[in-house]
C-alpha cells in the first residue's frame, strides 16, 4: 500500500475521485470524469486526481464506502464529500461553488 505517498499527493489535488477497478459505476463514470477533466484543463490551479482504492489506503479524513466516491478539497484542505449526481453538469457547479478560478486566487 502507498500511503504515505498519498497523503503528500491528495494535499495537492482540489478533486479526488476513489474507485474499484472491477466496479461497473466506477467504469461508468470513468469518462465523464475524463470529460471534467478537460473542461478544466485550461485551468492550471484545478488538479483532478484519482486513486484505486483496492491498493492504496485511503488518507485520513475521507470516508470511502462505496465506489466511486468523489471528494472535492478546498483551499481550507477539509474534504467534502461530493453527494451529487454523476453527470458533468453537477460536478462542474460543485466544482465552481467549492474551488476558486484562477481569478479568485
Amino acid at each position: 500500500m502507498h500511503h504515505g505517498k498519498i497523503d503528500f499527493l491528495y494535499m495537492s489535488i482540489d478533486m479526488l475521485r476513489f474507485f474499484f477497478f472491477r466496479c461497473g459505476h466506477c467504469t461508468k463514470f470513468k469518462p465523464t470524469y475524463g470529460k471534467l477533466a478537460q473542461h478544466y484543463a485550461s485551468q492550471s490551479n484545478l488538479i483532478l486526481g484519482q486513486i484505486d482504492a483496492t491498493t492504496n489506503d485511503i488518507p485520513p479524513g475521507f470516508d470511502v464506502t462505496g465506489f466511486p466516491t468523489i471528494y472535492i478539497v478546498p483551499t481550507n484542505n477539509k474534504p467534502v464529500k461530493y453527494e451529487g449526481n454523476r453527470d458533468i453538469d453537477d460536478l462542474i457547479n460543485f466544482i465552481d461553488k467549492n474551488i476558486p478560478s484562477k481569478s479568485e486566487l
